[in-house]
C-alpha cells in the first residue's frame, strides 16, 4: 500500500491526491517565501535572487529549466557569499518540502481505506478473516502480545553534522502541518523564519547534542505510539472481537546508540558517555534500551563468555534487561 502512493505514477491517476500532494507543497513554497522576505537579516540582493531562482524552477520544459538553473548559479558563483546564501537557502526550501511530501503522503494514506476497494490487508480484514476461521480470541491475544512491534533503533550521524536547532526546528514544523485542518499559521511562519535565520550544521556535535536529538525522536515516536494504539484499538472493538482483544501499550519499540551503545565505530563514546546515557534514560523515562551494535547477540554473547572466565557474573546471555 505505502509502495505504491510513494510512486508518483499511481498519484497521478488519481488526480485528485496528486492535486493534493502539490498544492500542499506549493503552499509550503508560498510561506517559505513570505517568511523570507519579511525577514531584515537577508539583503534585498539575496532575496531577488532567490525569487529569480524559484521563476526559474517554474519552467515546464524540463531541458530549458535545467540550462537557466545552470545558468543562474553560474552567473552568481563569482560572488561566493551570495553563492553560498542561495544554495543554504535552496537547502532550506527542498526541506521543508520534503517534510510537506512525507506529511501529505501520510494524510492520503490514512484515507487509503476509505476508497480503497481491495482491502485484503487492512486490520479489520484480517481481524474479520480471523474469525471467519474460528481462530480463538485468546490465540490471536498471544500473537499480539508477542508479535505486534514496530523497532526503532536511533543512530547519531557524527558524519553529517545538522545542528541540533535545526533538527529541533524540523521536528517543530513537522508537529504544525500534521493537523491541517486546525493549522495555526501563525506558528507555521514563526517556524519557517526561525529555519531562515538558524544554521543548518553544527561544527562538531558533542555527545550530549546526539543524545538529546534521538531523545525528541523518540518524542515522535511516543505520540505517534500512541495515536497508533488508539486507531487500531477503535478497528478491534468494531470487530467480532470487542472487548476480547488488547494491544500492547506500546508498539513502538526504541532501541539507541547515541547514549552509549555506539562503541565499535565511534571514538566519543566512552565509559562517561555510556554512564550518562543510562541516567538520562532513566531520569527522562525515555523506556529505550542501548543497542551495543544493532543488537549484535554475538557480541553480547561473546562479552558474557569473557566475563565468565574471569569469574565476573555482570550479566549471563540472553540476560535483555542488563
Amino acid at each position: 500500500m505505502v509502495k505504491g502512493l510513494n510512486n508518483i505514477k499511481y498519484l497521478e491517476k488519481n488526480s485528485r491526491k496528486y492535486q493534493y500532494l502539490t498544492q500542499i507543497q506549493e503552499a509550503i513554497k508560498l510561506d517559505f517565501i513570505y517568511s523570507l522576505v519579511d525577514l531584515n537579516e537577508f539583503d534585498k540582493e539575496v532575496k531577488l535572487k532567490f525569487l529569480e531562482l524559484q521563476r526559474i524552477k517554474k519552467k515546464i520544459n524540463s531541458k530549458q529549466k535545467d540550462a537557466e538553473v545552470e545558468k543562474f548559479y553560474n552567473e552568481i558563483k563569482e560572488d561566493k557569499k551570495l553563492f553560498l546564501q542561495i544554495l543554504e537557502l535552496e537547502s532550506k526550501l527542498q526541506e521543508v518540502l520534503r517534510r510537506s511530501r512525507k506529511s501529505a503522503l501520510n494524510d492520503i494514506i490514512s484515507c487509503y481505506k476509505i476508497e480503497a476497494k481491495d482491502e485484503q490487508f487492512s486490520f479489520s480484514e484480517l481481524l474479520k478473516k480471523a474469525f471467519e476461521n474460528k481462530i480463538k480470541p485468546e490465540i490471536l491475544q498471544d500473537f499480539l502480545t508477542k508479535n505486534f512491534k514496530a523497532f526503532f533503533s536511533l543512530t547519531p550521524h557524527p558524519t553529517n553534522p545538522a545542528s541540533l536547532e535545526y533538527t529541533a526546528l524540523g521536528y517543530e514544523f513537522d508537529e504544525i502541518i500534521s493537523d491541517k485542518k486546525t493549522l495555526n499559521f501563525k506558528n507555521l511562519q514563526n517556524n519557517l523564519k526561525k529555519i531562515l535565520k538558524c544554521s543548518i550544521t553544527s561544527k562538531k556535535k558533542s555527545s550530549l547534542d546526539e543524545m538529546i536529538e534521538c531523545e525528541l525522536a523518540i518524542k515522535n515516536i511516543k505520540i505517534a505510539n500512541q495515536k497508533l494504539r488508539q486507531k487500531l484499538q477503535l478497528e478491534i472493538e468494531n470487530s467480532p472481537y470487542k472487548n476480547k482483544l488488547f494491544l500492547p501499550e506500546k508498539i513502538c519499540e526504541t532501541a539507541l546508540w547515541s547514549h552509549g551503545g555506539d562503541g565499535d565505530g565511534n571514538p566519543n563514546i566512552t565509559a562517561e558517555i555510556l554512564q550518562n546515557g543510562i541516567e538520562r534514560i532513566k531520569k527522562f523515562k525515555l523506556e529505550s534500551k542501548i543497542d551495543l551494535r544493532h543488537d549484535a547477540k554475538d557480541i553480547e554473547n561473546a562479552v558474557a563468555e569473557i566475563l565468565d572466565i574471569f569469574k565476573h557474573k555482570f550479566f549471563l546471555k540472553n540476560d535483555e534487561k542488563k
